[in-house]
């Protein structure tokens, strides 16, 4: 009887590796490559022996389930890629509602104290028909004698002894645990009541402060917002509030166009992902969304932190080469922005480039969306 014929891409593997049968596994990773493992499970890197590999008949019986792994796989690469994307470019959508003196009014008169509730001592107090039960078992198997008119007597004896005593040693212990947890409940509803009270005050002064105007708790405010704002980019800020016109003027760096992902993930047909280098078309375009995106989320966000700002003067620069090649800070977007105008609007709604540009505005951008240098605002 002839042998049957052996494929020739097993043949391959024979001669290639000195073993009779291909022994390989096939795994996806997260950019739609399939990556090829030897028996122990080690990653296999020579070129050639995947090209073998690739023709055995186990390798092309789990194709297209591969491809089906490899297309799923690269397309939530693409997807994470995107979303990360879209933090930068909708960073505005995360901007507070600015609201207006009567929410912080409401706010201090529904200003109150917690306070704790104790809780109950959850443990049953001992059931003494439960202990007399038990004592009646304990006599069962303490009292032996044969003799049944003993045996009665002896038992009722044995109950009578006991079940005073154990049942005042119950409740005894019973009566210490459920007091000390009252003791402990009453010192914990002290501390925190305590505690709840400090808190109250500080908010109500906080309320207060920000109703009155209070100078230094605003830029103070201002200070804690730029400390603790957690951002796709980082930006910085200098800042004054004066008093006197009750306008908050804020110089913002913003991010550079570098700071931008320069490449973007995309998918092939085969379902693998490549780096592609974006356009300047697309950069400009996203570095348009993210510095009027900024400028929302930072006007937003401040406003809220006190009614008495009646105004904002916002002017964001950016780091560039200037002619002789020294990087200097350029201007480019500037505007005064009235507090009524922004209480009680829906920012997430609205295209930050329009709402920035509705205000008075100085910008100056090409068709291509390159920002000219500006002269800000003073006040």
């Amino acid at each position: 009887m002839a042998s049957p014929r052996v494929p020739a891409a097993v043949r391959q593997w024979q001669e290639y590796t000195g073993r009779e049968n291909p022994s390989a596994s096939f795994s996806v990773d997260e950019y739609g490559e399939i990556l090829f493992h030897d028996e122990c499970g080690n990653l296999i890197t020579d070129q050639c022996l995947i090209s073998i590999i690739s023709k055995t008949p186990a390798f092309r019986e789990r194709k297209a389930e591969l491809q089906r792994l490899r297309q799923n796989a690269g397309a939530a690469t693409v997807e994470q890629d995107r979303e990360r994307m879209r933090e930068v470019l909708d960073v505005y959508k995360s901007s507070p509602v600015v609201s207006d003196r009567s929410v912080f009014e409401s706010r201090l008169v529904g200003l109150s104290p917690k306070e704790y509730e104790l809780l109950p001592f959850s443990e049953a107090a001992p059931d003494l028909g439960q202990l007399q039960y038990e004592v009646s078992r304990e006599a069962d198997a303490a009292i032996s004698t044969l003799a049944f008119w003993k045996r009665r007597r002896m038992k009722n004896e044995y109950f009578n002894s006991h079940i005073e005593q154990r049942y005042y040693e119950r409740k005894q212990a019973w009566e210490y645990r459920k007091n000390k947890f009252e003791r402990e409940q009453i010192e914990r509803k002290r501390q925190l009541d305590r505690r709840y009270y400090d808190e109250y005050l500080a908010e109500k002064r906080k309320v207060e402060r920000a109703l009155s105007g209070d100078s230094s708790y605003i830029e103070d405010e201002v200070a804690h917002w730029f400390e603790a704002c957690v951002l796709p980019l980082s930006i910085d800020a200098q800042y004054e509030y004066r008093g006197d016109c009750r306008t908050l003027l804020v110089d913002l760096d913003l991010p550079e166009i570098e700071d931008l992902p320069q490449e973007k993930l995309v998918q092939l047909k085969s379902g693998i992902v490549k780096s592609k280098a974006k356009t300047q078309k697309e950069l400009r375009n996203e570095y348009v969304q993210c510095v009027f995106g900024f400028c929302v989320l930072v006007l937003t966000s401040l406003l809220s932190i006190s009614p008495a700002i009646n105004s904002m003067v916002l002017s964001a620069y950016t780091q560039r080469p200037d002619k002789n090649g020294d990087i200097v800070d350029d201007y480019i977007v500037s505007m005064r922005v009235p507090r009524d105008r922004m209480c009680g609007l829906r920012v997430a709604d609205f295209d930050p480039k329009e709402l920035c540009l509705g205000f008075e505005t100085r910008c100056k951008m090409t068709q291509t969306g390159i920002f000219k240098t500006i002269v800000p605002f003073d006040a």
